[in-house]
């Protein structure tokens, strides 16, 4: 078990994209917050606003009983503009279509990912998740996440799962526009300097033990 550490997940506030309900997805969030709490981490959930964060109406027909605590987290999450990120180890932004709405080019989202990127601090994100880095440039004005390895969500997972003709974009689309190389499909998880990326809800514990992993070899 790791020495005390601390860990921000962040969250979108949207709740719905073109009058369509979305929002966190659930197993995204919670299976990863299990077992950072598991190994001894301190968990902050921080929002662009504050306040409530919604689940995705498909989480909410699969709340399983050991993920209720997610309800109450996601209603009172910190506003991201409060957040100190130099007191925490890692960041962790789940997935879920929300995020396509609120995370993209914020300016202290943006903040964040560029200083971990320098201190190499672990970031991970799943599936839609990885929209925090849309408009995050280095400091030559590239995107950060050019020439990058990264597995977000598919266009095809877009289409079978969601009504993806009311998104302001998709993922992959976006992130092949970003100047990233695309690694989909099994084991559905990309790792890249200090960037972990998983495809979909089957990287949820992937993508948390690797974290994990990258914080035991700092030591």
């Amino acid at each position: 078990m790791l020495d005390k550490k601390n860990i921000l997940f962040i969250v979108s506030n949207a709740y719905e994209v073109s009058d369509v309900p979305c929002g966190v997805c659930l197993e995204e969030f919670a299976i990863p917050y299990l077992i950072f709490l598991k190994e001894n981490f301190s968990i902050t959930t921080a929002s662009p606003k504050g306040g409530k964060s919604y689940i995705s109406p498909s989480g909410l027909h699969n709340l399983k009983k050991e993920w209720m605590f997610a309800k109450e987290v996601l209603n009172r999450t910190v506003s991201i503009e409060d957040i100190n990120e130099d007191t925490f180890d890692a960041a962790f932004f789940p997935g879920g279509q929300a995020a396509m709405v609120d995370l993209p080019y914020n300016p202290k989202i943006a903040e964040i990912i560029k200083k971990y990127c320098k201190e190499n601090k672990p970031i991970g994100t799943l599936s839609h998740g990885l929209a925090a880095f849309i408009g995050v440039e280095s400091e030559s004005g590239e995107p950060l996440l050019k020439d990058k390895e990264v597995c977000p969500f598919s266009n095809r997972e877009e289409k079978e799962q969601f009504q993806a003709d009311v998104l302001p974009f998709t993922l992959e689309d976006k992130i092949k526009e970003q100047g990233a190389i695309l690694k989909n499909g099994e084991p559905y998880i990309a790792s890249c300097e200090n960037l972990i990326t998983g495809q979909n809800k089957n990287a949820s514990a992937q993508i948390a033990l690797k974290i994990i992993k990258m914080l035991q070899e700092e030591k």
